[in-house]
């Protein structure tokens, strides 16, 4: 059952009737498996690497380290994520970076959220 939660998005109701239509009618009256689970229904809940590196750049870090801790935790897993999720989380604090040094740019200065595209592409990306 544990399996099928972390895969579906439970909070989704629709979704959640839909997996557990497929998974019934490819086990009919067997007990279901973990196998069964992993190779009948879809992931359809959130990446945790997107959730954990958008609170990190959101500043939201009690939250951050609260789903670390539930990737990390009692799944026995931990080198299979790390390092998946130090990419994920460079990429995002390279983003950043470049948003910022953007932002700290002479073309950053001109840059507003009221201007408009025509004025952004022929200030900034002549």
């Amino acid at each position: 059952m544990q399996a099928f939660i972390e895969r579906v998005d439970v909070s989704n109701s629709r979704m959640l009737e839909t997996e557990l239509e497929k998974l019934a009618l490819y086990v009919k009256n067997k007990t279901v498996t973990l196998e069964d689970v992993e190779k009948i229904t879809c992931t359809t809940r959130e990446d945790p690497f997107f959730t954990v590196v958008q609170s990190f750049s959101e500043k939201r870090y009690e939250e951050a380290l609260q789903r670390l801790d539930r990737l990390f935790g009692g799944t026995g897993r931990g080198h299979e994520v790390a390092l998946p999720l130090l990419g994920a989380l460079a990429a995002e604090y390279r983003r950043l970076l470049r948003a910022r040094l953007f932002l700290d740019s002479t073309d950053g200065k001109v840059f507003t959220p009221q201007i408009s595209y025509q004025q952004f592409s022929a200030s900034v990306i002549p």
